[in-house]
């Protein structure tokens, strides 16, 4: 059934969205860190792509380009077969003049060891998601939950970094967990020149909006969420009110909302 909006502010908030929609879409694509998945064609490859972009888009849009692209220049024409092949303690110092923010090259070797160890067990990160995802669950918060802690584990490490465990966040502890969020929107939803919809068994219903400062930022000014801080709860209640648009693909608005606000400087 679709929802109500509720009040004036939030039906101004409506008529935005609707406007944007559509304004902002593949001409915008290299401003995203999705266009780097679109540089791949196999599915493995654009997953291994793709949660490394999704992974380290924080930061400014030039830093975060900067950062992938040296990253995939190591991984080479065929990450997810890099991926496999390469040897841990070998290629220890992989990474040794790579970093980005507070994460630096020993985070990132780590984190190639986790998507080893992924591959290895399943064959792709589709494989290894899925074993987290539950039918029954309302929306993709614990299967994120599950996913995270298994990766964390895997990492067999007794004192990860802040920059390791800033790659795998979960709602139970509160986080927005936008890149994962946002790495689901890349994967889920129909293929339509952004996202790629190479798993269309989770419903887009189900996906939570990658809250970004710039989504959070729409939230506040139209009273979306009573939360005053980034949270997930208002991922949640930002979704929850663009399901009043689209209850089945509600996190189809996120990329205009999002490059609305780069552009209006929110």
């Amino acid at each position: 059934m679709k929802r109500v909006v509720s009040n004036s502010l939030q039906r101004k908030a409506a008529e935005v969205v609707q406007d944007l929609f559509g304004r902002y879409d593949r001409q915008c694509l290299k401003e995203d860190p999705v266009f780097f998945v679109h540089q791949y064609q196999d599915p493995r490859d654009r997953e291994i792509v793709g949660l490394i972009s999704a992974l380290l888009a924080f930061g400014n849009v030039k830093a975060i380009h900067g950062s992938v692209r040296k990253i995939l220049a190591v991984l080479g024409p065929r990450p997810a077969e890099f991926v496999s092949s390469f040897d841990p303690v070998k290629k220890r110092e992989i990474f040794g003049g790579v970093g980005h923010r507070w994460v630096r090259g020993g985070d990132l070797h780590l984190l190639l060891v986790v998507l080893q160890k992924i591959l290895d067990r399943y064959s792709s990160v589709k494989n290894c998601f899925f074993e987290d995802y539950d039918e029954k669950d309302g929306d993709i918060a614990p299967m994120l939950d599950r996913f995270s802690r298994r990766a964390k584990q895997w990492a067999a490490s007794k004192d990860l970094t802040r920059g390791f465990r800033y790659f795998f966040p979960s709602p139970t502890d509160g986080s927005p967990c936008k890149r994962l969020n946002m790495f689901l929107r890349w994967m889920v939803r129909p293929a339509d020149g952004i996202d790629l919809g190479l798993w269309p068994e989770i419903p887009a219903s189900k996906l939570v909006i990658p809250l970004d400062i710039h989504v959070y930022r729409f939230a506040g000014k139209f009273g979306l969420s009573r939360y005053k801080t980034p949270r997930w709860e208002v991922a949640k209640d930002v979704t929850e009110f663009l399901k009043t648009l689209d209850p089945k693909d509600p996190v189809k608005y996120d990329f205009a909302i999002c490059h609305y606000g780069m552009e209006k400087g929110w």
